[in-house]
């Protein structure tokens, strides 16, 4: 709950660590920061089939063109066997067909007949190789002969767009000045200077020289020690979102300590120790240890959580006088503390969990400040002397609970206590003096934005820091002065112009609203219009309308390089604010999960018939874009509503809902019960069977979708995606264009480097107006 930076679009320095990029949300199908994630059992027969098709070679299908022959698959050959040109032409000029293999399982009366449930054997069963390989193939065909074009249209834009530099400006911690830097085309180099800006350059980390040891890397995180001697940085190698943990000496430029397989690590505030936590088999961070890195000593078990429903996390407190440790499942937490200033403390005992109270805690001055739910439908935000922590009579409430108020974050100083906060789902700053209990609101250009905390590091600060950005706002990084209450503009970052284009992108002629949209039920759900200046509700409109929805995480209306080059010729941007996400607060995620996770559904379709119903576009010129868990609304609303949308782009779509919690060998099954109900439950089969993507294809004609998974996902597994494609294709009615493409080299998150991001923008881009039937105009 406490700040956790993540730059928008780009990495930055934070507790003197670094978070990840633009491609690496906090939530997907599990709703967990990324150190979370999915993984079958290695005990179970589905992990196995897994955990040998990563190891293996690669076998999902590229495409190349050699010799003026055309278009030639790279199909593996242990899979399809030697296949001549012509053979292989043939393979992916027509859309595949999956063979049926019928079986049935019975639930609460209910006989479910699955003809692809042997697509989840993806490494032993050959038909289920050679599907996912023809699938790929022709997808593959497809982008290469019906959407390159299109894309090379866009491609020197949105590469002008992506690569554009984002200066970061450094920040003083004690002694020193960090920041990043990286130039058009390269990786992240992480850097400081000691006393001034002028001295010389440290490199304390550069992942371009990684890089050459590795061809994909993700940078976790970087953090050193109080003193600034010692680093520790976290690195995956494998894009399976597990982490080895690297300890390195500034000084004498040397590695000290390797630790691996872990989840998050923190210094102890002598810097002779380091705290961690691991995963267990169900890749569940279950275990803490103390590694004391110098000497023999075994490292030490701090902590273990048994509760298979439970997340353990390691966080210190700004002030380095304790270490925080939360067993989190998605509704309850409990709260140890444990003082890094005694080599032998041991976890303390704060709050012990309550179902359905979540507490999340730092420390500053001579107060515990704590952000609850306890007794309340919103967050909270309490404080307590240190000597009476464990007086729950004690804790005094700072900041009320608030019906129209959703708290998202807190950062802690020594004199402040700063609120990210949505106010009717509107981003709002909110400043607290805490010896006066004088409430400051930081004026903002809109509330329409997305406002990401700065790193704060220094308690003691007299400025805070945070970076403002929204649809057609880039990035703008404040400083905020307590003392005198000038917000202070420390970078504007702006957009070059595009290769071809008459002038630069220039939010001045664009704009936001909002307008409220009646559900179903009657429930006004936000939704955001953007656009450019002047342009009128007109039925002629080409609309692009993004959705998520679960988890209780906002839509965030932060920048988007992929909706540049749509605004500018003209597109109306719309995100719909379903039930399920967290722009209303904790109601509004509570109207949308479990029994009630039917609203998302209805409110996005609401949202889709309301744009038509205003005149300001058709269906004919709407597309729909969600990722991960928002993809879910998509085949929802495609098979309820298919009329209403011509083309959907689902990234790693979560399709198969009910299948995936039937399974208990999946890590995170147990754990989402909270979140989409309990299958073994009568209720909760029921209502998930009654809305599942994939248990409820329907025999009409259905949207163009482009589908992207990944071999390599360990959060929605590929055949959420192989299972659907599959049973749509022998289902539905038409000609809809589907494609499924695989990556084979990304996880979840997909390609981050700035050329991966190209490449998916254009090819997503060029998908959406080629099944509109639309040219991309000239800027």
């Amino acid at each position: 709950m406490f700040a956790k930076s993540l730059f928008p679009c780009r990495l930055i320095l934070k507790d003197v660590h670094f978070f990840g990029n633009k491609n690496q949300p906090s939530v997907s199908r599990t709703g967990l920061p990324t150190h979370y994630s999915l993984r079958c059992r290695p005990s179970s027969p589905a992990s196995k089939s897994l955990e040998t098709l990563i190891q293996r070679s690669p076998f999902v299908a590229s495409y190349a063109t050699k010799k003026k022959k055309g278009f030639i698959p790279a199909a593996l050959k242990s899979l399809l066997g030697a296949r001549s040109v012509k053979e292989l032409e043939q393979i992916s000029s027509t859309p595949p067909v999956a063979k049926k293999l019928t079986e049935s399982i019975s639930r609460f009366g209910h006989i479910l007949a699955d003809d692809y449930a042997y697509l989840f054997n993806m490494a032993f069963d050959k038909s289920a190789q050679r599907y996912m390989v023809h699938e790929d193939t022709y997808a593959a065909r497809q982008i290469h002969e019906q959407l390159s074009p299109i894309a090379n249209m866009f491609r020197h834009e949105v590469h002008s767009l992506a690569t554009s530099k984002f200066e970061c400006v450094p920040e003083k911690i004690g002694d020193y000045y960090y920041y990043t830097r990286q130039t058009a085309n390269s990786m992240t180099v992480y850097c400081r200077k000691k006393l001034s800006l002028d001295a010389p350059e440290e490199v304390l980390l550069d992942c371009n020289t990684l890089l050459k040891k590795s061809n994909r890397i993700t940078v976790g995180t970087l953090k050193v020690t109080q003193d600034h001697r010692f680093l520790v940085y976290l690195l995956d190698t494998r894009s399976n979102e597990m982490f080895d943990a690297y300890v390195m000496d500034t000084v004498e430029k040397t590695q000290i300590s390797v630790i691996k397989n872990v989840s998050n690590v923190e210094w102890a505030l002598d810097g002779k120790s380091i705290f961690y936590s691991v995963p267990d088999e169900m890749r569940r961070p279950y275990r803490i240890y103390r590694r004391y890195l110098h000497g023999k000593v075994e490292d030490e078990l701090i902590h273990e959580e048994l509760d298979d429903k439970f997340f353990l996390d390691i966080s210190r407190t700004k002030d380095w006088k304790y270490i925080i440790i939360n067993s989190n499942s998605k509704i309850t937490s409990e709260v140890r503390i444990l003082d890094t200033s005694a080599s032998d403390a041991r976890p303390k005992l704060i709050t012990a969990r309550n179902t359905g109270t979540e507490f999340f805690m730092d420390h500053a001055g001579d107060y515990f400040y704590i952000v609850t739910n306890e007794k309340d439908s919103n967050y909270k935000v309490m404080r307590v002397p240190d000597h009476s922590i464990l007086d729950l009579q004690k804790w005094e409430v700072l900041v009320p609970s608030r019906a129209d108020v959703s708290i998202e974050d807190v950062d802690v100083l020594s004199n402040h206590v700063v609120i990210y906060e949505r106010h009717g789902g509107l981003s709002r700053v909110c400043v607290i003096n805490t010896s006066t209990r004088e409430e400051v609101l930081i004026p903002l250009e809109s509330g329409l934005c997305h406002i990401e905390p700065g790193t704060n590091l220094d308690p003691d600060t007299s400025r805070l820091r945070f970076t403002y950005s929204s649809p057609i706002v880039p990035g703008v990084v404040y400083d905020y002065h307590f003392d005198t209450g000038v917000l202070e503009e420390r970078y504007r970052h702006q957009l070059p112009c595009s290769e071809g284009a008459k002038s630069a992108f220039n939010p001045e002629n664009y704009q936001i609203q909002r307008v409220m949209v009646p559900s179903t039920d009657g429930v006004q759900v936000p939704m955001t219009l953007v656009h450019r200046k002047g342009i009128a509700p007109s039925m002629d409109n080409l609309t692009l309308l993004h959705v998520y929805g679960a988890y209780g995480h906002s839509l965030n209306l932060d920048f988007d390089i992929a909706n540049i080059p749509m605004l500018q010729r003209g597109w109306m941007i719309a995100y719909a604010h379903v039930r399920g996400g967290g722009e209303l607060g904790r109601q509004w995620h509570a109207g949308g999960k479990l029994l009630n996770k039917r609203n998302s559904f209805d409110d996005f379709i609401s949202c889709t018939k309301w744009l038509i119903s205003n005149r300001y576009t058709q269906p004919k010129w709407i597309a729909a874009k969600a990722a991960s868990a928002g993809g879910m609304v998509l085949g929802v609303a495609a098979n309820e509503a298919p009329e209403l949308y011509k083309a959907m782009v689902m990234k790693v779509p979560f399709l198969d809902v009910l299948s995936s919690m039937l399974n208990e060998h999946l890590p995170l099954t147990v754990h989402e019960y909270e979140e989409w109900g309990n299958p073994n439950v009568k209720d909760d089969f029921e209502n998930i069977y009654s809305y599942d993507p994939y248990w409820n294809i329907q025999s009409h004609e259905y949207p163009a979708m482009f589908i992207t998974s990944s071999m390599l996902d360990i959060r929605v597994p590929p055949w959420n995606h192989s299972r659907y494609v599959a049973k749509l294709r022998s289902t539905k009615k038409g000609n809809s264009l589907i494609l499924l493409r695989m990556d084979n080299q990304y996880g979840h998150f997909g390609n981050g480097t700035a050329q991966g991001r190209v490449d998916e923008t254009v090819t997503e881009l060029a998908f959406i107006y080629s099944t509109l039937n639309v040219l991309p105009e000239r800027i």
